[in-house]
């Protein structure tokens, strides 16, 4: 089969009108006033025209970014940044400020069992009388007990705690957090308990010293004795000898859990009833979100 030939010429003159087209859109370009103020010669730019238009292009789809859910949307999780290599501009690319910003957050947790639970949820949206008590616990350095049905805002609440402490001292590298889905972390606990000791003991320890912690549907979890003696009062009873700030979400009262938590019948549970009080000396109040749902 006989080859087809091609036969474009592309004078340099057409290259250098091409070249003169990009520059000149490049100095139209509402973002121009800042390349010049990073310092980008009029020679840099005539000599690179390619990048530089590639540059602009990424600057205004950054513009439209706003936030994490953005950068996924679009996605977008960094842009397009020139840089001097001696007298060569080269490409390179940096992360977008609200990616940057969800990886910093998230790395701070242990876990985050958000599901579908906004991660920026906002204390300023929180209803004010569970914003009051969660506050009113804080600052009293008292755990908080949110108790209400299924999505009346009891997580969104702990969650929303959570941020808003975290933006007052995200600077602070030492701090960690977790919000954790009970009964999904208390089956990988129990499971563990069988197969690796070590890797048990461990979790066991991160839950106990871990600085804030949100249990997510505490009592959902299955239970049975070595469960709640093994794993769910080491953990509290540490983090309470530790005075480590801890928040329940629950379907349940304080005052069901004694049933939940007694396997004795016809007599009180001496374990059940040590939880309990441990809870209720630590709990500064109890806060019931509601019986409704609320989303």
């Amino acid at each position: 089969m006989e080859k087809v030939k091609m036969n474009i010429k592309i004078s340099n003159n057409d290259l250098k009108e091409y070249s003169n087209t990009l520059y000149n859109e490049i100095q139209n370009d509402k973002f121009f006033s800042r390349v010049k103020e990073e310092g980008w010669t009029d020679l840099e730019i005539k000599n690179n025209v390619t990048k530089f238009k590639e540059y602009l292009a990424d600057m205004h789809k950054a513009e439209e970014i706003k936030t994490y859910e953005d950068c996924l949307k679009n996605n977008m999780t960094s842009r397009l940044v020139l840089v001097r290599n001696r007298n060569i501009i080269e490409r390179s690319y940096e992360p977008l400020k609200p990616y940057q910003d969800y990886i910093d957050y998230i790395s701070k947790f242990f876990y985050a069992d958000f599901g579908d639970l906004p991660h920026d949820a906002s204390f300023n949206n929180v209803i004010k009388r569970i914003k009051s008590s969660l506050g009113r616990n804080y600052k009293s350095n008292k755990w908080a007990y949110l108790s209400g049905t299924l999505r009346s805002g009891r997580s969104y609440a702990a969650l929303a705690f959570l941020n808003w402490y975290y933006e007052k001292n995200k600077d602070n590298e030492k701090i960690r957090y977790a919000f954790i889905d009970f009964p999904l972390r208390v089956k990988e606990l129990n499971d563990l308990y069988f197969k690796n000791k070590t890797d048990f003991n461990e979790l066991i320890d991160a839950y106990s010293n871990i600085d804030y912690l949100v249990i997510d549907n505490f009592g959902n979890e299955y239970k049975n004795e070595l469960i709640r003696d093994g794993i769910i009062y080491p953990i509290l009873m540490n983090r309470a000898a530790k005075k480590k700030m801890t928040i329940f979400t629950s379907d349940f009262s304080l005052n069901e859990l004694t049933y939940l938590y007694n396997f004795k019948k016809g007599y009180p549970d001496l374990m059940a009833k040590k939880i309990l009080e441990l809870l209720k000396s630590t709990i500064g109040e109890e806060t019931n979100c509601g019986n409704l749902p609320i989303y």
